[in-house]
């Protein structure tokens, strides 16, 4: 998945830079090594993360661009197989972390209050993984009692 966004900014090159690597640690995010010159690429997650256990484990990349006040963003998730279901909140979790970055970078809002589509997001993220753990743990729970009727149930039957 992958989200393109570009936007204005007013801010200087230095303090651009420096409000993007606050805003991005903030939200989370790595500098990460990047040979491509005048771009700063960030990650978060794991790489390899097809099979990432919760949908905050899912490796995300967000490259930054800035030219005489042009900022553009790329932002990137690894597609997850095991969360396919979740794809557009996925998506829009990308798309919200664009927005965050927009308006804290060209909007120039405080990062508190530019993140809060960001946290509604992964929010709603730890609520998917937790309700899916629940249901989980639920459904293993019955599977253990069923089976242990089952047992006693030959048991019974056996020694009839």
């Amino acid at each position: 998945m992958l989200v393109e966004h570009s936007f204005i900014t007013t801010l200087e090159p230095e303090a651009m830079w420096a409000r993007a690597h606050e805003a991005l640690l903030a939200l989370g995010f790595a500098r990460l090594e990047s040979d491509e010159g005048d771009a700063v690429i960030y990650g978060r997650g794991r790489v390899g993360s097809q099979y990432a256990k919760n949908l905050a484990e899912v490796g995300q990349r967000v490259t930054l661009h800035f030219d005489r006040g042009r900022v553009s963003l790329a932002a990137s998730m690894e597609e997850p197989r095991r969360h396919r279901q979740h794809r557009v909140l996925l998506e829009g979790s990308l798309v919200a972390l664009a927005h965050a970055l927009e308006r804290t970078l060209g909007a120039e809002q405080p990062l508190n209050e530019a993140r809060l589509e960001w946290d509604i997001a992964t929010r709603e993220m730890e609520h998917r993984d937790r309700r899916r753990r629940r249901n989980n743990l639920i459904l293993c729970a019955i599977s253990v009692v069923v089976i242990a009727g089952l047992i006693v149930a030959i048991a019974y039957l056996t020694n009839k």
